[in-house]
């Protein structure tokens, strides 16, 4: 029988909430990497027994200890069955001897971890998006463990095992990892899945509402929608004259996403996509996205929406759960947003609006030219790390070795092996000379697939909650190719798929900073002003005035983040790119600097070849 340790370190400080810019220039005054006394806890170190499992599953170095552990997701719509009972919590409890208990906030405006920092009191773990500004400096303050001391003290053979390439990317300024990502894909990744015939969908695509697309298109069928002045006279007759769209005038007929203190609203970086931004120069330098005309293109068109009453100013302040709502009401006709992000409140309106369903739209800049869509093969969307506060960090290490295993993967994506799923293809072998690393499964008997279906896997058995999960594991062995697990997956596809002939795969300049420059850290806080200048901004520049005052606030700001240092974090990054392009050969990093580019037709709904028929199963598993 195991003692209970019980570790709870999560309470939260009763403190006024301060703004994340505030946080961060508290953490600046705090404590500096390799200043800190950051010695980790005298517990046993785990000696190298060829693997560090053979360690953790011998009697002789077993403490007997349940570790009751708290974990902090800073994301409201991370999902997860309850703390404890399921088959996967209780699979890793009963190998790792650890009992998580997660937290997640009420609404994603940070005020909550804020919080918590600002009164010193992170509980034992963390978890916050990658592009939060906040885990940089909870590394370079010292508020946060080493991941790669930890692994050399209980888990050595961890980060040779981990992928080297996450290591380099994401390295502080002692070229040590201090967190682990979640949805990171490598290179080794995307060859493999390759090799297995797949692709990835776009990172985001806008969407609109079919029944109204239909009435447009019926009632004005020499329409240009694709232009931005089509697109933008065809958003102010739906406004003004569809019968079918019935949306009071305090909500937007192009709805944004909401806006978040932290980081950069995605409904303007994704519009310079789809108005064709390049992040490579012809003559393959790196470009400054703020300073490029597809991004001032993108606020000055969001302005014009605004001014003419197409997008509503409760944007600015609506939280994501307002968005949100709005979505699954069928409020917008058109929808800025990335889907996943919304993928819940889609599939509320899209399952029993079949006829009205959100649907892709192509539209692009005034040159005519096709979008520029990155895909999923991205550098993470969580980030996980142990804070200082952990009081067994040993036992967390055992933690993240096990999850970040083939069989801990398996765990949290698919469940118990003889129980929910089973392999069709062993791993490592070979069908039809094509050989599979991971393997193929497949759902174990119709009653599991029925409750995937369903949407339940989460609470039934625990598993298919992300968090250190890598997504592409997930699409090489399931049996698809991608995974669609249930009718949300199936209506998020096919809002993407149409769109992936205008999609390019963002790895090829995925360069990594040098962190061994002595400028490195200058370089990282003059980002981090940068950034959160254009954060706090954002919103004021595209409700201004009129376009001309627009334009000015636009000015005025890149004007002020040169002043912070924008060139010289180009300059520095535009080093670290080329060398990182001489490195890995390529000669460029984006489709349209190919000798044999030729440009994707532009047709307003996407290249509907790509859309796949919904199993009749989903649709009946949810009603």
């Amino acid at each position: 029988m195991k003692k209970t340790t019980v570790i709870k370190i999560a309470s939260i400080a009763l403190a006024a909430v301060i703004v994340a810019v505030i946080v961060i220039a508290v953490l600046s005054s705090v404590r500096k990497i390799g200043e800190v006394d950051n010695n980790l806890p005298d517990f046993p170190e785990t000696p190298s027994l060829g693997n560090s499992w053979d360690y953790w599953e011998d009697e002789r170095y077993d403490d007997g200890d349940i570790v009751e552990l708290d974990w902090y997701v800073n994301a409201s719509t991370f999902r997860w069955s309850g703390n404890g009972g399921t088959d996967v919590s209780n699979k890793i409890l009963e190998k790792t001897g650890v009992k998580i208990n997660f937290e997640i906030p009420v609404k994603d405006d940070g005020e909550k971890l804020t919080t918590m920092i600002a009164a010193n009191k992170l509980p034992d773990l963390v978890t916050v998006t990658v592009n939060d500004l906040t885990r940089i400096k909870l590394a370079e303050e010292g508020y946060v463990y080493s991941i790669t001391d930890m692994a050399k003290k209980w888990a050595p053979n961890f980060i040779g095992s981990y992928s080297e390439e996450i290591q380099k990317y994401f390295a502080a300024t002692d070229g040590k990892l201090y967190g682990m990502p979640h949805l990171y894909y490598t290179q080794e990744d995307m060859e493999d899945y390759a090799k297995q015939g797949g692709y990835l969908l776009p990172n985001t695509v806008f969407c609109a509402r079919k029944d109204i697309l239909d009435w447009y298109e019926s009632n004005y069928p020499d329409a240009d929608p694709t232009s931005p002045d089509g697109f933008f006279e065809m958003c102010r007759i739906v406004r003004n004259d569809c019968p079918l769209y019935t949306t009071a005038s305090n909500f937007s007929t192009v709805q944004l996403a909401s806006f978040s203190a932290t980081e950069e609203n995605e409904s303007v970086t994704r519009l310079a996509q789809y108005f064709s931004y390049r992040k490579e120069t012809a003559d393959g330098n790196l470009k400054y996205m703020q300073a490029d005309e597809r991004y001032e293109e993108a606020l000055l068109y969001l302005n014009r929406l605004y001014n003419a009453g197409l997008i509503s100013s409760s944007d600015f302040t609506d939280t994501k759960a307002a968005v949100g709502q709005n979505i699954s009401n069928g409020r917008p006709f058109a929808t800025f947003v990335t889907p996943q992000n919304y993928q819940q409140y889609f599939y509320e309106w899209n399952r029993k609006n079949q006829d009205k369903e959100y649907v892709p739209i192509v539209f692009t800049n005034k040159d005519g030219d096709a979008p520029l869509l990155t895909d999923l093969a991205g550098t993470g969307y969580l980030f996980s790390m142990v804070s200082t506060n952990c009081k067994r960090p040993d036992r967390v290490m055992k933690l993240l070795d096990y999850l970040s295993s083939y069989e801990g993967q398996m765990l949290m994506l698919y469940g118990i092996e003889g129980k929910t799923y089973k392999y069709s293809v062993r791993p490592g072998e070979t069908v039809d000379g094509q050989t599979y690393k991971y393997g193929k499964v497949e759902w174990y008997d119709e009653d599991v697939a029925s409750t995937v279906y369903k949407g339940r896997s989460v609470v039934t058995w625990g598993f298919d909650f992300e968090i250190l999960t890598n997504r592409m594991l997930d699409h090489m062995v399931n049996p698809t190719g991608i995974s669609l697990r249930n009718l949300s997956s199936f209506i998020l596809y096919n809002q993407k798929a149409p769109l992936i002939p205008y999609t390019y795969n963002p790895m090829r300049s995925a360069f990594i900073r040098d962190t061994q420059d002595k400028n490195y850290r200058d370089i990282v806080n003059k980002d981090v002003a940068c950034k959160n200048l254009w954060i706090e901004r954002a919103s004021t520049i595209i409700s201004a005035s009129s376009a001309d005052k627009c334009k000015e606030l636009y000015e005025k700001t890149l004007s002020l983040a040169e002043t912070k240092g924008y060139k010289d974090v180009l300059a520095f990054d535009n080093r670290c790119f080329k060398e990182y392009k001489e490195k890995m050969g390529y000669a460029y990093t984006i489709p349209t600097l190919a000798p044999d580019y030729v440009k994707p037709e532009i047709r307003f709904r996407g290249f509907e070849e790509y859309l796949i028929e919904i199993p009749q199963a989903a649709w009946d598993a949810v009603g």
